[in-house]
């Protein structure tokens, strides 16, 4: 007993140490995940109308024309995507509490990106000042210290950077890049990257069922539609056991998929940097893709 309540305390400590040095690291102030405290306010105003909420990872970030969405259906989008590092259940803890009475959820989260998070937390807690820290449970904590040197080795390089007067962090991850319904968009008129179907370190293991049965118990009650991520063609036979999976528990838990997984695979040359993030031509289709299903379904229209 007494054993267990030193680990305790020394755990806890090495949390309040950690968060003091995470803290009073160098701030860029450009950084990326600045944006999440924008798209929250966004989803918070107490004076917005009812709307469309986008959900998800970056996948979600890049993956949509909100204006054209908005356009067509007559009702206000937010697209809250962001990063899919900070993890389906922090993303849908700290998100759900702000919905309004009307909102629609449209949800797609990244096929790997449940549980605990990775490094992106570290930077959300650095940045953001609206985050519920309430809502990281104890594993975030040991992630959050376990990437805390990968943290500092980051920040160094970026104050050497700024120093010498030649950071190189790419524009596309950039708070400033955003349009004003949280959509990325700058990448569409740049030809500087391509998808190659190449990308390192793909997570085919089975899905994080603990993770996934979370997320869906803190989704019910909010009206809620998964339509699947969009894929790279390269991707998707090496992903299918996961997305099988994945969709069978939303299915099975009520949340109804507005398509089939296989309708949002597309070339990968219609993708940017990884096998989620898609080319302008791909967020066009997507968007138009995702009207189409909303008013074949009577999910939403001008009058919703």
């Amino acid at each position: 007993m007494h054993r267990f309540i030193k680990e305790t305390a020394l755990f806890l400590l090495l949390i309040v140490v950690g968060l003091g040095v995470l803290y009073n690291l160098p701030r860029n102030p450009n950084n990326y995940m600045i944006e999440y405290d924008v798209k929250m306010r966004m989803v918070e105003d107490p004076d917005r109308p009812s709307a469309i909420i986008l959900l998800g990872g970056s996948a979600t970030a890049f993956a949509y024309n909100s204006e054209m969405l908005q356009d067509s259906v007559g009702i206000p989008v937010i697209n809250a995507g962001l990063h899919a590092g900070i993890g389906q259940q922090l993303i849908v803890d700290d998100l759900i509490p702000r919905l309004h009475k009307g909102d629609i959820v449209i949800y797609s989260p990244e096929y790997s990106s449940y549980g605990h998070g990775d490094k992106a937390v570290n930077d959300l807690l650095k940045y953001s000042d609206m985050l519920d820290k309430s809502r990281l449970q104890l594993k975030h904590w040991y992630n959050v210290l376990n990437n805390l040197p990968f943290e500092l080795v980051s920040n160094i390089k970026y104050l050497l950077s700024e120093i010498r007067g030649n950071n190189t962090e790419s524009i596309i991850y950039d708070v400033g890049f955003f349009n004003d319904n949280g959509d990325i968009t700058v990448h569409w008129s740049k030809d500087d990257k391509r998808y190659n179907g190449e990308q390192a370190g793909i997570d085919v293991s089975p899905a994080d069922t603990a993770s996934v049965n979370h997320v869906l118990a803190a989704l019910q009650g909010t009206e809620v539609y998964y339509f699947p991520p969009p894929l790279a063609e390269s991707s998707y036979l090496k992903l299918k056991p996961i997305i099988d999976e994945i969709g069978a528990m939303f299915r099975n838990n009520g949340i109804p998929a507005i398509c089939n997984a296989s309708e949002e695979v597309y070339p990968d040359t219609t993708f940017y940097d990884t096998r989620y993030h898609l080319r302008g031509i791909g967020a066009e289709e997507r968007t138009k893709h995702l009207i189409s299903l909303l008013k074949q379904r009577g999910i939403c229209c001008s009058t919703h």
